[in-house]
């Protein structure tokens, strides 16, 4: 991986859009992260950031946020954009300026909800929710699902609508000056979603070796509480003290750091 990063590195500025999504994700995918590779290839993307579409946005978006890469080149890029269109200094003929339009996005192809769920999402790992892209691109999912709940279309995955929730989680509890919570209805599928995501949920060999460490100690710990708004590996509920525990699949295999996950 180290060595094709070498090479990589001496060919970003001929890259594509879709070269820029399949090697950052490839990289994501396993676990390894290059800083040097993925700052290149985001300053790239940044360059060239009208022509990607879609998936292409949300697999570059979700191996920054996957590894726990600043990607503020290419966000302030987004930004740029959607801050032009709001102005009307728009330069494409195709794009409308209505900031809850789905068309806003036509430099990135026809999104689905699930790319921007994606893309939602990886923002909130890498803590750029109050960045104005970033509220257009949830704006323009939250149409989206009621536009397809709307024409009966295929429903949005059980995996993405958790996405949406722990992103509006976030709005919730730590933006909630922002203004931009699900509505109730939209809040309620992906609330129902998350709790069937955790009902079918099972806890780790490791989890379990630390469950009985725990149990040993003589303190009542509650393994895989799932009464809060999210889950807790393990929990003292009358001290209200919460532990989570990630294992092995969680850090970044040629680092050790901890690597970002739902």
């Amino acid at each position: 991986m180290d060595l094709i990063a070498q090479v990589a590195l001496s060919k970003t500025s001929e890259f594509n859009a879709q070269n820029v999504a399949n090697m950052s994700g490839a990289y994501a995918s396993m676990r390894h992260v290059v800083p040097d590779l993925f700052a290149n290839l985001c300053y790239r993307a940044s360059e060239i950031v009208q022509t990607f579409n879609s998936q292409e946005l949300a697999q570059v978006l979700w191996a920054y946020a996957e590894l726990s890469q600043p990607a503020d080149p290419l966000l302030y890029a987004l930004d740029c954009i959607f801050v032009m269109l709001e102005r009307g200094q728009d330069t494409h003929d195709e794009y409308t300026l209505s900031p809850t339009d789905s068309s806003i996005i036509k430099p990135f192809g026809n999104a689905s909800a699930e790319h921007l769920a994606n893309v939602a999402w990886s923002y909130t790992v890498l803590n750029q929710i109050k960045r104005p892209s970033f509220k257009h691109f949830w704006r323009m999912l939250e149409n989206c699902i009621a536009q397809d709940k709307d024409e009966n279309k295929k429903a949005v995955s059980v995996w993405h609508l958790c996405q949406i929730y722990q992103v509006n989680l976030c709005l919730q509890y730590e933006y909630p000056q922002l203004g931009l919570m699900l509505s109730t209805s939209l809040k309620d599928i992906a609330s129902e979603a998350w709790e069937k995501q955790k009902s079918n949920s099972s806890p780790s060999v490791y989890q379990k070796d630390v469950k009985w460490h725990l149990i040993s100690m003589g303190q009542n710990w509650v393994a895989e509480y799932k009464y809060a708004d999210y889950s807790l590996d393990f929990a003292l509920l009358e001290e209200k003290i919460a532990l989570e525990f990630d294992g092995p699949s969680h850090f970044i295999r040629n680092t050790g750091e901890l690597h970002s996950k739902p």
